[in-house]
């Protein structure tokens, strides 16, 4: 930070003062001192541009006016206000003034985030005319001057009109006082942004034709032999005839596609309408988009006879995927649709404000009662909901938040995933008005906008949103609830600055009068250790809650206690990960309708290879272990291939090791080797693989919804926890517990008891015939055991036992520093550099330093990476006053420190 020199002997200047957090474009914790023109009102929060060196950059006030009585050093005034953008909150400054104090993090990626979208974008300049023409000025400016209106033009617009020496006479002109630069940027209010809407315009008989009958536009051979037969009434054509008008090579693709059938008898050629519907031949001859359209105009018909008359754009676009866009110009062109357009106020029209029908049971009601009093009272806490699925926790948050909307205060609900957010909103926006919104970064840069302005504008309101909901402007705030809070997203690990939301919205009860809640099924090492001493108020909910429909309407409700039933098998041979007892399991639940699911938390084939000699086969690039991924394309004899997920790097499979040449075999298999071994033991069986490389094939919402309903098993990592669809399971097979995460890590053994937690979470255990069965290296893992009998305080009183032996979080501060350049002398001298700057600024401090260390994966991306580490009580207070260089990306508690 810059600090200034004042001589209090001297008479106090004139002149007001600024500190700005300017965007460089790159991360810093520096402030720069700029000086205010006259009669500037300026406030802290304030978005203002500022000169810097020869540009104009965005920046926000983070202190000041100030009076610097006596200085007389040369600063440079703020160019302008940028008066478009409110102010930030003097709640949110002190939020972001919290982050980067406990986190370390930069200046304006830190205050920027209080901000709506759009404010990271690069100023763009401007001139304007303000002078007549002067006979002085040369021939070619004039043309230049005369070219501008009133209106500020772009100066990058202008210099492709006047190319040649552009800078020389905008100078010119400049200079003579006939023109003048203003800056500003590419901000545009959009207050009310129309949403479009679709109806049905013709009526279902001709909307069914249109789905049946309708021939497309494409000019294939195939599709114009099917137009062919058409014509002809579908009737049976002479083979010759047939021979004449199209090639014999387009006559065999069709009937290799079974869209026409040939009789042997009288060598007569027509549609194969036995093998394939009229509407599957008919789809020959339409373009993806004409498909589409289909498909949506028969979803149409549905939602239109039994929902709603209309549906908006958006909803059908998150269904059927972004390119149904081009179906739905098709649908309108074709007439068989309206558009209607409506304003977002109106959107909201189906929520109807209905009554909580639902009944808290005795334990609810007492835990209700203490929050609520925490509320309406001046003294905020924070909360810890304990307790699996289903147990009523998000029961008691729907009474709470009832409650609050009746009385117009304000209260913010945070999911760990975009998904997550969207399923809560659609499953309780039933009980409230317009003020119930969602806000996630799904939407678009217009709608982000639109919506943040409506939050703005608004006094109370519900806010369901992701992580980043915390920096939304949101007035009257009483309530922040933080859904599955042991969910790994809610720590920003990737986008600066890196923070962890659970400690935020701790730091907004103490300070803001906000009551935090915070919803956990599995619960972690933070989270415990902070309702342990007592800094969260802990309130246990044990059990499910079952519901009986009484012949009165009304629903009794009690807890069920029982466990569903397990079964640990050792895995003894690591290339047979199934037992027969496991194989005979899912063939009879393939057999009897019932869908089983497979989870194994590892994508690809394997994560590497090894063989007989002990040597792995690592990535040429970052020296990491490459994992084996399976091409899709099965025309291809050799299918596998290697990819290195730290750095990007592929190339082709090695067979044999080039030492002592035996075959290699995989270790640490994912689900991509799972699949292969289930396809050749269950040959009839449909099997789905969802992980992260093959859940982005299925491109739309729908498309997954269809392939998870129609599966017999489905193979999956721990995403597939994550997907409400696969709920009350009758059938959980969990492979591999112990392969959750490095075993280096000082995090292990907390990761395989969430895993197993979460997936025993998931079976249904109503009914005794539902099985969770876990083939384990170890079955007699103390781990695992305690996950499944949900001794969470066993575990983590262990767990934190020898974390405060050795000095891991979060009983200390864990920093890690992390240099990465593509020079890799220059990243070791700059790793050793800092490694001296915090040894002679931090001497006789209680903190430790652990480095300059390579890492083994020290090249990604062509960078070479060196770490060190700083660990401490209270470490971010002792380094925040260490001047941090740049190009060095600061995480507190990192989750992986191998």
């Amino acid at each position: 930070m810059n600090s200034i020199a004042i001589n209090s002997d001297q008479k106090k200047s004139a002149k007001k003062f600024v500190r700005v957090a300017v965007n460089l474009g790159r991360p810093s914790r520096m402030l720069f001192s700029y000086h205010l023109k006259d009669e500037m009102k300026i406030q802290e929060g304030n978005l203002v541009l500022v000169p810097f060196a020869k540009r104009i950059l965005a920046g926000i006030v983070v202190d000041g006016p100030l009076d610097l009585p006596g200085y007389q050093g040369k600063t440079r005034p703020v160019d302008s206000i940028v008066n478009d953008i409110p102010a930030i909150s003097t709640k949110h400054m002190s939020t972001a003034k919290w982050i980067i104090n406990r986190y370390l993090a930069p200046f304006w990626e830190t205050y920027s985030m209080m901000l709506p979208p759009g404010i990271n974008k690069k100023p763009i300049e401007s001139v304007m005319k303000i002078g007549n023409s002067n006979p002085e000025i040369e021939q070619a400016a004039l043309v230049i001057l005369d070219s501008l209106a009133e209106k500020p033009v772009p100066i990058d617009k202008l210099k492709k009109k006047f190319p040649n020496k552009f800078a020389n006479h905008i100078a010119e002109l400049e200079k003579a006082g006939l023109i003048s630069k203003i800056h500003h940027l590419p901000y545009k209010d959009a207050l009310k942004k129309q949403n479009q809407y679709i109806e049905i315009k013709s009526s279902n008989i001709e909307a069914n034709d249109f789905i049946n009958n309708q021939i497309g536009s494409k000019k294939t051979k195939i599709a114009q032999m099917i137009k062919y037969f058409i014509l002809n009434n579908n009737q049976e054509l002479d083979f010759d005839s047939v021979l004449q008008q199209f090639e014999r090579l387009t006559i065999n693709k069709a009937i290799k596609k079974n869209l026409i059938k040939i009789n042997d008898k009288n060598r007569f050629v027509s549609l194969n309408l036995k093998e394939k519907s009229y509407r599957e031949i008919l789809d020959e001859t339409c373009f993806i988009h004409e498909k589409k359209s289909k498909d949506i105009l028969a979803f149409l018909i549905d939602k239109s006879n039994y929902v709603e008359s209309f549906l908006s754009v958006s909803r059908i676009v998150s269904i059927f995927g972004r390119s149904s866009r081009s179906a739905i110009k098709h649908l309108y062109y074709c007439k068989m649709i309206n558009f209607v357009d409506q304003v977002n106020e109106q959107a909201s029209d189906h929520l109807v404000n209905k009554i909580i029908s639902s009944k808290l049971i005795e334990d609810q009601k007492n835990i209700y009662k203490q929050i609520n009093d925490s509320i309406n009272s001046n003294k905020s806490k924070s909360f810890l909901l304990y307790g699996p699925n289903q147990s009523g926790k998000k029961e008691i948050c729907l009474h709470l938040l009832k409650s609050l909307s009746e009385n117009a205060d304000s209260a913010l609900v945070l999911c760990p995933t975009i998904e997550k957010s969207q399923l809560f909103f659609d499953s309780y926006k039933k009980f409230f008005d317009n003020s119930f919104n969602l806000m996630n970064s799904q939407f678009s840069k217009k709608e982000f906008q639109n919506k943040w302005n409506q939050i703005n504008n608004l006094d109370s309101q519900i806010i369901v949103s992701t992580k980043f909901g915390f920096t939304l402007p949101i007035k009257k705030l009483k309530l922040l609830i933080v859904l599955d809070a042991e969910h790994f997203s809610y720590k920003q690990n990737f986008n600066l600055p890196k923070y962890d939301i659970r400690e935020i919205a701790e730091y907004l009860s103490k300070n803001f009068n906000v009551t935090t809640i915070f919803l956990s099924t599995t619960m972690d090492s933070y989270l415990w250790f902070n309702a342990y001493h007592q800094q969260i108020e802990r309130m246990d909910l044990s059990g499910k809650i079952n519901k009986i429909l009484q012949t009165n309407g009304s629903y009794k409700a009690w807890r069920k206690l029982s466990l569903p039933n397990i079964k640990i098998d050792e895995i003894k041979d690591p290339a047979a990960i199934f037992s027969n007892e496991v194989i005979n399991d899912l063939r009879n639940n393939a057999d009897r309708g019932i869908q089983s699911i497979v989870i194994i938390n590892r994508r690809g084939y394997a994560r590497y290879l090894e063989c007989r000699c002990g040597k792995k086969n690592l990535c040429n690039q970052c020296n990491s272990p490459i994992s084996v991924q399976q091409s899709d394309n099965k025309n291809y004899d050799n299918r596998f291939f290697l990819f290195c997920y730290q750095c990007g790097y592929r190339s082709r499979l090695l067979n044999n090791c080039p030492q002592c040449k035996s075959q290699f075999f995989p270790l640490r298999v994912g689900t991509g080797y799972v699949e292969e071994q289930l396809r050749s033991a269950l040959e009839k069986t449909k099997i789905v693989r969802l992980d992260s490389d093959s859940i982005v094939e299925y491109g739309s919402e729908q498309r997954l919804h269809n392939a998870i309903k129609s599966a017999d098993i489905i193979i999956g990592t721990k995403k597939v926890l994550d997907i409400h669809d696969l709920r009350n399971a009758a059938y959980v097979c969990l492979l591999l517990p112990e392969y959750h995460n490095n075993e280096y890590d000082y995090q292990h053994n907390e990761g395989i008891f969430q895993f197993v937690m979460e997936a025993a979470d998931i079976v249904d255990n109503n009914n005794p015939l539902n099985k969770l069965v876990i083939q384990a290296l170890n079955p007699n893992n103390e781990v695992i055991h305690l996950a499944l009998q949900r001794k969470a305080d066993e575990f983590y009183s262990k767990e934190l036992e020898w974390r405060s032996i050795y000095e891991y979080p979060p009983l200390v501060q864990l920093f890690k520093f992390e240099f990465s350049h593509i020079d890799g002398s220059y990243a070791a001298e700059e790793a050793n550099r800092l490694y001296r700057l915090l040894k002679s600024s931090l001497i006789d401090k209680s903190i430790k330093i652990f480095g300059p260390i390579k890492l083994n994966n020290d090249v990604v991306n062509n960078k070479y990476r060196w770490t060190i580490y700083v660990k401490g009580h209270e470490a971010s207070t002792i380094l925040h006053d260490v001047d941090i260089p740049f190009g060095w990306q600061v995480e507190l508690n990192p989750d992986n420190i191998a």
